[in-house]
Order: structure tokens, then C-alpha cells, then sequence
């Protein structure tokens, strides 16, 4: 009898269906932001954790995995995306993601198919903010965009994470909560909150003029 390595699934089909089209749409709307151009995304793509990675690869598609006769964990077709890991590394990412809820396995044939739960989308599109840039219009608007977040303290990991995000971003810190961008970036903020909080964290301010302005052109070099 063939021993499966992954054994989470999820029960209730249709809240999973649920939950995927929402994560689709969220996709679809990092997709028309501004993305990174293949070298810059290929290099970032690099420095992610190779869990990261893997969440993104099974993200494009299901990983399909076959078992040798002498039980051997193989891959049953090629992914170039997963070219720089060995077998055993990708074995034991996949243990690994399967302990933490993030993927499930079903037969095929004589595969195993595993693809991500709706924790391991939402981890996905996490890690997808990694390989997106906010647009620079090359002429000013003259409007401040300014992010305001209150994470409790409960959730510190998660204001960390939107912190780095936002810094990832380009925007510029204003104080350890409150971050400024210079051009139209409503989309991505609003995904953002969805991401950290369900919408209830991040608030988005566009003002006309801020205290400290000229540290701020300084740092977008604004005239």
C-alpha cells in the first residue's frame, strides 16, 4: 500500500470554492498593477524563502508528485520554477507546509496532486506582494496618498509584515504607523487591507499638503 506524506484536505468544498474566487479577483487586480520586470522579478523571486516560493509555484499550478518503487519521492513532471531546489529540499518544504495547513494532497492515477488550501492562497498572494511595484507617473499629481494603519498588538506579526510591505513598495515611513506614497496607489492599499485585517486596519488618506513636506519630496526627489 502506497504511504501518502500529506493527509490535510479541506472538508466543506464549496467555502474552499468560495474562498478561491476570492483570491482569484484579488489576483487579478495585483496582476493589472505595475509588475516587475522579468530580470528585477527573477531576482527577487530568488531572495523569497523557498516556502514562499513554493506557495507561488502551486499557486500558477497543482505540484504533481509521483512515488517510485523504492518509494523514492519524485516529481512527475518538470517545473522549471523549482529547477534551484533538490528533491529532498522540495520533499521537505512540502512536510513542512502540509504540518502548517498551507497544502492538500488527492490521488491521480497513479500521482499524488497537491495544491494549497485557502491558508496557502492567502500566504501565496502574500508573497505575491513581493514581485509587484506601485506605478511613478513621471508628473506629480500634487496629492499625498497616506496610509494609516492601528494593528493590535495581539497581531504584531501582521503589522510587521504590512510594514515591510509598504516599504517594499517605495512608500516613505512618516512615523512608525503612517506612510505616504505621492501617486494614485488606492488599489493596492485597498488590497492590503483586505490582506492585513480584513479592511478594518488600513485606512488611506489623500491630502493636499503635510507637515515635514519637504523631507518627503526630498525622498520621492519631487521638485
Amino acid at each position: 500500500m502506497r504511504k501518502y506524506v500529506f493527509t490535510r484536505g479541506v472538508s466543506d468544498i464549496e467555502a474552499r470554492k468560495k474562498h478561491e474566487r476570492a483570491m482569484r479577483n484579488s489576483e487579478h487586480a495585483l496582476r493589472r498593477m505595475f509588475h516587475l520586470g522579468p530580470s528585477k522579478r527573477d531576482r527577487r523571486l530568488a531572495k523569497l524563502p523557498r516556502t514562499d516560493q513554493l506557495l507561488l509555484a502551486l499557486y500558477e499550478e497543482p505540484l504533481c508528485i509521483t512515488y517510485k518503487l523504492s518509494s523514492l519521492f519524485a516529481l512527475a513532471e518538470s517545473r522549471t520554477e523549482l529547477d534551484a531546489f533538490s528533491i529532498g529540499q522540495i520533499r521537505r518544504s512540502l512536510r513542512r507546509m502540509a504540518d502548517l495547513g498551507l497544502v492538500s494532497a488527492r490521488s491521480k492515477g497513479q500521482n499524488v496532486l497537491v495544491s494549497l488550501t485557502p491558508r496557502g492562497w492567502y500566504l501565496a498572494l502574500r508573497a505575491m506582494l513581493a514581485l509587484v511595484e506601485l506605478p511613478k507617473p513621471i508628473r506629480w499629481g500634487e496629492l499625498w496618498y497616506v496610509v494609516v494603519f492601528d494593528v493590535p498588538k495581539e497581531s504584531s506579526a501582521a503589522r510587521n509584515a504590512l510594514r515591510e510591505h509598504l516599504k517594499m513598495l517605495g512608500l516613505y515611513c512618516y512615523q512608525m504607523s503612517i506612510w505616504i506614497y505621492p501617486h494614485p496607489c488606492e488599489e493596492m492599499i485597498e488590497l492590503l487591507s483586505k490582506i492585513y485585517g480584513g479592511g478594518k486596519w488600513v485606512k488611506l488618506i489623500v491630502a493636499k499638503s503635510i507637515t515635514d513636506e519637504d523631507k518627503v519630496r526630498k525622498y520621492f526627489q519631487i521638485r
